[in-house]
Order: structure tokens, then C-alpha cells, then sequence
């Protein structure tokens, strides 16, 4: 599917943080334990190393920006709400406008209402909690941040296929961020 333009292929580049993954222990499903991979992952300097490699990377004047030098069009995965808000905080405290939040608990008009602002470009950020891992295709996706460490090898591969869909294009990305680019 690759080889035929359908999908584009993906290559990683990973973050690496300081917290250490070893102390996170595993749920009944597998992955790992919710509630201790949150307590790990949502702290300050973490949130704030996600978005200043989105910044680096992906945003205004990024690595790799778009062309024009706008910011790339970014799925953000958080571990749980609390994970979620916080980022989205600290995407605004940066100054990155239009970021926006889905959770579980989101109603679905606003869900709604969000989602076809970010379809429609008037988003550049969407932070969200388990909600757009599968059924959820917007081929415009240009980046994708996975801030929420994962074991399972079928949630990764849904998150990182919601971008990098579009003929042409290559995506590359890690467990920690990502982003599309042209094929050379």
C-alpha cells in the first residue's frame, strides 16, 4: 500500500524524556497501568518538552513547517483528561493559537463544532484523549504527537496512521511526536 501511494511510509524520530518508563506498571489489558503512566507523563517539564519540540518541529518557523512556514496541521495523544488539559494549557501559555481539547466527556455538539473547526483549518493543535485513535480520518493531519507512551502495538499503529494518508507524502514520527512530509 506504501509502494502504491496509498499510505506513506513512516519514519521515527523519537523524544526522549526523563521519566523512566520502568516504574510503570501494566494493566489488565496489556498496556500500561493508566493512572501511574499519568501520574509519569503529566508533569511541567514534560508538557513543556512536547510542545517545544511541536514548536521546533512542526510549528510557526519549525524544522518542518510547512512550506509557507505556518504551522503544521497536528493530532496530539494524551494519557488521560487531566494529561489533555494540561498540554492544552500549556500549548496556549506558548502562544500557539487555535489548540483545542477532546475527551470522553466532551458534549457531542462541541465534539462536533471542533472537529469541523479543525477539519477546516481553524485549528492547528488538537490535543485528545482516546477519541480520535480509530474511526477518525482527516487526510489534511500533517503531524502527529503520541505524548502518551504506549505497549500496544495496534494503538500505536492507529495513532500514527491518522496522518500521512495523502499521496505524495511521508510521515515521520515516533512514540513521542510526529509530523508529514514530502516524499524525495
Amino acid at each position: 500500500m506504501i509502494s502504491n501511494g496509498y499510505l506513506a511510509k513512516v519514519v521515527n524520530e523519537r523524544v526522549v524524556t526523563e521519566e523512566d518508563m520502568g516504574r510503570v506498571g501494566l494493566g489488565t489489558d496489556g498496556d500500561f497501568n493508566q493512572k501511574e503512566l499519568s501520574d509519569l507523563c503529566n508533569s511541567p517539564s514534560r508538557n513543556a518538552l512536547v510542545v517545544e519540540t511541536w514548536r521546533r518541529l512542526a510549528g510557526p518557523g519549525g524544522s518542518k513547517a510547512r512550506p509557507d512556514g505556518t504551522a503544521r496541521k497536528t493530532l496530539v495523544f494524551a494519557v488521560d483528561r487531566a494529561h489533555a488539559e494540561a498540554l492544552t494549557k500549556e500549548f496556549e501559555a506558548a502562544g500557539v493559537k487555535g489548540c483545542a481539547l477532546l475527551h470522553g466527556g466532551t458534549p457531542l455538539q462541541l465534539r462536533r463544532s471542533v472537529l469541523t473547526a479543525f477539519k477546516h483549518g481553524a485549528l492547528s493543535v488538537l490535543v485528545n484523549v482516546m477519541i480520535l485513535t480509530e474511526g477518525f480520518d482527516d487526510p489534511m493531519v500533517e503531524a502527529v504527537f503520541m505524548a502518551r507512551p504506549t505497549r500496544s502495538t495496534s494503538l500505536y499503529t492507529q495513532v500514527r496512521r491518522r496522518s500521512g494518508g495523502r499521496p505524495g507524502k511521508s510521515w515521520d514520527g515516533g512514540r513521542a511526536g510526529g509530523w508529514e512530509r514530502d516524499r524525495e
